[in-house]
């Protein structure tokens, strides 16, 4: 099994486990079939849920549960648990294309949901798994979460068509949807119906991997090789989905489907360099900086601001001129590879800069930087100057009049402020360190787990890295993250005015739920890809009680001074009372909850 998540022991561990499962619980899908669809979950690097629909006596459930414990992903289960619905007519008997024939009944393949639960609870994951008992058409609707993977073993055509008009919306760009009834022509024509999909979603049918003999995984009597199970990705453009299928896009993406507030979809072109620029305002270019540990935040921060009219979000832009995104790989926050992303492809980056990068801007070295300026000031000034030359191209490129940069480090802030024709603001957006180690534990997509000592450690460098700034940086803000998430319409609005901008347009369509469109962001957390109505919640962190009472003692002054602690000074924003929002459907259609925390 080859896959991104997972290390080697929980992968054999997992492989030893879905063949035992298979013989101790009855299952519709076979061995190879459910080991596909699991290392399709296994290489999944964006975020959503797990979505299984048809469980019959939860044998692909209970394996499907157990690889969503490896990749931290939760698992929905529709099922009717009273088998299928009454048939119409011409979906009784579905035929294949080597004259075989399945026919259907009333109440076939029926597992209670009491059977379900215990199959789980007994040989999978149980705390991962939430099962949803109805007919899709009554439990599908509600569903308000982005889907990463789905697998529709529904049998009838008409259940099929149900599911895919409430998943589809769902589904992010580069999630798959798998039907284990691919061999079957009344359920694989579904997925080239040009009428139905123009119809009923808006789109272009996606077709169907294995649409007539099913991926090649079993042999036949046929002489060929085959299986039950087919699959599509949405957006296959989308780097996530190449990498799934092995598509290569023959153009970049160049328009993107935006949902705004419950409207008609309409076609939104990526902004496109202006050829006169108007973002300088006497001669300077305004850079609105984010620093903070990580896991504080700062992502979501980021793009609610980048949403705003004149504000373009490049996620961790410094970060990227000193070489972070070539080493890590990560995506730009339009799905595509840096390299392919037709915005970053024309701004370059000085590699010949990294090493003073890598070098000088670290915590340990900070009453030296000025040292160095003065001893250096040749060096200096050129790295200056690239630094400059950087952001005068974004700002071209965008077409903003402010760039808003969450690269976090401190120290790239001090290099900022000694650049000139730069307008810097700084907001400092700090989090409970308890909660910081707590996020650590738990890795995402690209963002690997963190020890709590080694994260209590980086939080306390930073933090103390981050007051020696407000020295070093005249227009500054404190935010705690509590005080945003509760606020957050008020909390951007209030930073916008900080920077002299009086709004009239913004991406919230109420005090907690904003309209997430696309930015070109660099590094960040996972959470940049999710796109449409999402509200915003603050996630709740365990951290086990002996680590949470040595962060609280080795933290305590600074507990204290940023109002942890009964006492202590707050924020400097205060967000007034919180409002319970209920999302409307025509809101929650393409969205989903934001827990960024990077």
């Amino acid at each position: 099994m080859s896959a991104k998540h997972g290390t080697v022991p929980q992968k054999l561990n997992l492989l030893r486990r879905l063949r035992r499962n298979l013989k101790a619980v009855t299952s519709a899908s076979g061995l190879l079939e459910q080991l596909f669809i699991i290392t399709k979950l296994l290489n999944l690097e964006v975020p959503g849920v797990v979505v299984e629909c048809g469980t019959y006596k939860g044998g692909s459930a209970v394996n499907l549960s157990l690889s969503c414990d490896v990749v931290d992903r939760r698992l929905l289960i529709y099922d009717s648990f009273a088998g299928l619905p009454k048939p119409t007519e011409e979906d009784r008997t579905h035929s294949t294309i080597d004259g075989m024939t399945d026919d259907y009944e009333e109440g076939w393949w029926c597992g209670t949901l009491e059977e379900v639960k215990s199959n789980i609870a007994r040989y999978g994951c149980i705390g991962r798994c939430s099962c949803i008992p109805g007919f899709f058409e009554d439990t599908l609707p509600k569903l308000n979460e982005p889907v990463a993977l789905a697998f529709c073993d529904v049998d009838l055509a008409d259940s099929l068509r149900t599911c895919l008009k409430y998943l589809w919306p769902r589904l992010v760009e580069g999630g798959v949807i798998f039907t284990h009834e691919a061999m079957q022509r009344e359920i694989f024509s579904i997925f080239h119906d040009e009428e139905w999909w123009r119809r009923n979603l808006g789109c272009a049918p996606p077709g169907l991997v294995g649409g007539g003999s099913g991926l090649g995984l079993y042999p036949t009597e046929g002489g060929y090789y085959g299986s039950c199970l087919g699959y599509t990705v949405k957006s296959p453009k989308v780097v996530w989905a190449r990498r799934i299928a092995g598509v290569e896009p023959s153009v970049n993406l160049t328009r993107v489907k935006t949902r705004v507030r419950g409207d008609n979809d309409f076609e939104s072109p990526q902004r496109e360099p202006t050829e006169v620029s108007e973002v300088r305002k006497n001669g300077r270019v305004k850079i609105l900086y984010i620093v903070g540990s990580h896991r504080c935040g700062s992502t979501l921060l980021a793009r609610l601001l980048g949403d705003l009219p004149r504000f373009s979000a490049v996620g961790e832009g410094l970060l990227h001129f000193f070489g972070g995104s070539a080493r890590n790989r990560v995506p730009c926050g339009c799905g595509l590879s840096v390299q392919e992303c037709s915005f970053w492809s024309g701004i370059s980056r000085p590699v010949e800069q990294v090493p003073f990068g890598a070098r000088w801007l670290r915590l340990r070295r900070v009453p030296l930087l000025e040292s160095y300026r003065r001893r250096y000031p040749e060096q200096t000034n050129e790295l200056i100057r690239s630094v400059s030359n950087f952001y005068d191209a974004v700002a071209q490129r965008s077409g903003a009049e402010v760039i808003v940069d969450s690269s976090k480090c401190p120290f790239h802030a001090i290099l900022l402020s000694w650049i000139p024709n730069i307008d810097l603001h700084v907001v400092y957006l700090v989090r409970d360190p308890r909660n910081v180690v707590g996020s650590f534990r738990r890795p995402k997509e690209w963002i690997p787990g963190t020890s709590p000592l080694r994260a209590a450690k980086r939080w306390l460098l930073v933090t103390l890295g981050c007051e020696y700034l407000r020295t070093c940086v005249p227009k500054w803000r404190t935010l705690r993250y509590e005080d945003f998430v509760k606020a957050p319409k008020s909390a951007t609005f209030q930073i916008a005015a900080d920077l002299g901008y009086k709004l009239t347009q913004s991406p919230f369509i109420e005090e907690s739920i904003a309209e997430l469109g696309i930015q070109h962001m660099l590094g960040s957390n996972p959470d940049k890809l999710m796109r449409g109505a999402t509200r915003i919640v603050e996630k709740s962190v365990d951290l086990p009680w002996l680590s949470r009472a040595f962060i609280s003692a080795a933290t305590a002054p600074l507990l204290w001074r940023y109002g942890y602690w009964n006492g202590g000074r707050r924020s400097e924003f205060q967000p007034g009372p919180s409002v319970e929002i209920a999302v409307l459907p025509e809101m929650s259609e393409p969205g989903a909850k934001a827990n960024c925390e990077t």
